[in-house]
């Protein structure tokens, strides 16, 4: 009796796992349909999609032909009903950025082969050079989605030295200044397309110069310093000449660390008796960098200028680092570095005390004196360091006999 208990529990226990991994390849199954649902309602398939409500004016979809990498165009295309009973069209959308739908909402009835013309906007900025496919979206009251084919080609027009893009790598952006420069080359007919100079902006100057009727160079200086986190600076570069076109864009993109600074020393301790000639008491604490013991490896870390950097540094033209003039200049052994540091730096100080900045080439001291009565008054107080009005690091001060 207690081997077939214990086989029929054995038989329980096995068609529970069962009956759970069915479950759960059930809801898998039921995830992926709703996914690939969600997908196939924006996303163009490799054939041409022909709506079964509507139907375009002698083609099966909407055929823009060629169109210049930064050129905008305007459409239109006209859509009629082919069913035998009204349908009421409520909007018009697109599956891509790229596309400027001039009236969204339609709210019209349709008798039976009875149209309506759409008008649109498609930016070939925001496409990728060649071949595309992308979705107009018809939405009708109480049917399907209707998905209109959009189809065309990208052509490039312009040639860029040494990309669109360079990446400038992790770098400090204190005050070494760098540029950085992109040729842009036209395959328009000679001297057709211009392009003028940008407006400086307020990290960056620019310059443009025409190196032929075809080949133009633009060089990017850098004002220091620059703010720290993520950089991402687009230069759009105003062109004429060419109608509906452009303006011709590069961009700079990298990550600014700025310099990691501490205090050597956070508590100062001061004895009331041991007061300068103006009865003041004083002390010292030095602000300099974070690591100073790995001083030789500190652009290695901060700067991200590993073994594999610099594979890619040679493998790609468009990686130029900032991180190479950094370390070539080391700016922090510049006494006019401290100086501008020294500049950021303030205490909010209480009654009878007062500071002292001075700057040094690796560093800033900072000089705090105390009347006798303050320290009477307060034998610990908490002083609070902070750089551009933003909270550093606290200064703990403490009277000691």
């Amino acid at each position: 009796m207690q081997f077939v208990n214990d086989f029929q529990g054995h038989c329980r226990h096995a068609m529970s796992n069962i009956l759970n991994k069915c479950y759960l390849l059930l809801v898998l199954c039921i995830f992926a349909f709703v996914a690939f649902a969600q997908e196939a309602e924006i996303m163009p398939q490799n054939n041409v999609l022909k709506p079964t409500l509507l139907r375009l004016a002698d083609a099966d979809f909407i055929n823009i032909g060629k169109i210049m990498d930064r050129e905008w165009r305007d459409f239109s295309f006209t859509l009629s009903n082919t069913q035998k009973r009204p349908l009421k069209v409520l909007k018009l959308r697109a599956n891509c950025p790229c596309l400027d739908i001039t009236e969204p909402v339609i709210n019209k009835v349709l008798q039976p082969d009875e149209g309506f013309t759409g008008k649109a906007r498609i930016n070939a900025t925001k496409l990728p050079l060649g071949e595309f496919h992308r979705l107009l979206i018809v939405e009708v009251e109480n049917e399907e989605l209707q998905l209109i084919s959009l189809r065309g080609e990208s052509v490039p027009m312009l040639e860029y030295e040494p990309a669109q893009t360079i990446e400038l790598g992790s770098f400090a952006g204190v005050n070494v200044p760098w540029k950085r420069r992109f040729k842009i080359k036209s395959r328009f007919p000679e001297g057709r397309l211009q392009l003028h100079e940008p407006k400086a902006s307020a990290h960056f100057d620019y310059k443009l110069s025409s190196l032929s009727a075809q080949e133009f160079e633009l060089e990017i200086s850098a004002k220091m310093p620059l703010p720290v986190g993520r950089l991402r600076q687009i230069i759009d570069i105003p062109c004429s000449g060419v109608e509906n076109y452009g303006p011709v864009q590069v961009a700079l993109f990298g990550r600014v660390t700025g310099w990691k600074l501490a205090l050597a020393n956070k508590v100062m301790q001061l004895n009331p008796q041991e007061a300068d000639d103006k009865g003041r008491i004083c002390g010292e604490v030095k602000l300099s960098l974070a690591d100073e013991k790995a001083r030789g490896l500190r652009m290695q870390r901060m700067l991200g200028r590993g073994s594999t950097q610099k594979k890619s540094t040679k493998n790609l033209p468009n990686m130029q680092p900032v991180s190479n003039e950094e370390e070539e200049t080391d700016p922090l052994d510049s006494l006019e570095t401290w100086k501008s540091i020294s500049e950021e730096l303030s205490i909010d100080l209480p009654e009878g005390c007062e500071l002292q900045k001075n700057p040094q080439p690796d560093g800033v001291i900072l000089k705090l004196s105390f009347t006798k009565e303050l320290l009477a008054k307060r034998s610990v107080m908490t002083l609070m360091l902070k750089r551009n009005n933003k909270a550093m690091q606290r200064i703990v001060v403490q009277s000691v006999q």
